[in-house]
């Protein structure tokens, strides 16, 4: 790929069978990626993309994207088409993919999204305003609410912004620690903008 239109690769998902999903924005479209060491090393092939998905702004393409198991993806746009008051969500399962809404906030973004241990949904937004500055928050979105056709509303667990440590966080992935306890990790892009910086931060989810 060349050119920040064909590359601009935006969120991640490992399948159930170990394959790479990829969603890109600019040029929307979803490439599968077969397992292969090391990962992407295998050549990709187009994966059925939701139904709307050209209709996304340019550069508000699918930006979360996680496995929720059994066959079943949610993708999560950063921003809806032109007009539309509500966030725009799909999910797949049965091998087709269903639409659903996401509450929206004006300020916030979502970036990221990862599977909870307890299989609740971990989302990550970003905010940046030249008032406020940039800001990061996580909320949960639960388990039984992400069914074709729902309105999903996650719920804020933490909202990040100065004085604590704050950046471009495009990235979030959830596990398990040694003393079972649940871990998150965060990971912002740089852009190649000296003004940010690329950091991985690591919390304890505190149920």
């Amino acid at each position: 790929m060349t050119g920040k239109r064909a590359a601009d690769a935006e969120a991640m998902a490992r399948l159930d069978d170990g394959a790479l999903l990829i969603a890109f924005e600019q040029r929307h479209r979803l490439l599968r990626y077969p397992p292969g060491q090391p990962p992407t090393s295998a050549r990709p092939t187009a994966f059925p993309p939701p139904e709307g998905i050209k209709r996304l702004p340019p550069n508000g393409g699918i930006e979360a994207l996680t496995a929720l198991g059994q066959g079943r993806l949610l993708a999560v746009a950063e921003d809806p088409p032109e007009g539309d008051v509500v966030g725009t969500a799909w999910l797949r399962e049965g091998g087709a993919w269903h639409r659903l809404s996401i509450a929206r906030n004006l300020l916030f973004r979502p970036t990221a999204a990862a599977l909870l241990p307890v299989g609740d949904v971990l989302l990550l937004e970003r905010r940046f305003t030249l008032i406020g500055g940039a800001a990061a928050r996580l909320s949960r979105i639960p388990a039984g609410t992400i069914r074709p056709g729902a309105v999903l509303e996650p719920a804020a667990l933490a909202e990040i912004a100065s004085p604590l440590t704050v950046d471009n966080y495009e990235g979030v992935a959830a596990g398990r620690g040694p003393g079972g306890e649940t871990v998150v990790y965060l990971i912002s892009d740089d852009n190649t903008n000296p003004l940010q910086r690329t950091l991985l931060m690591q919390f304890r989810l505190i149920e």
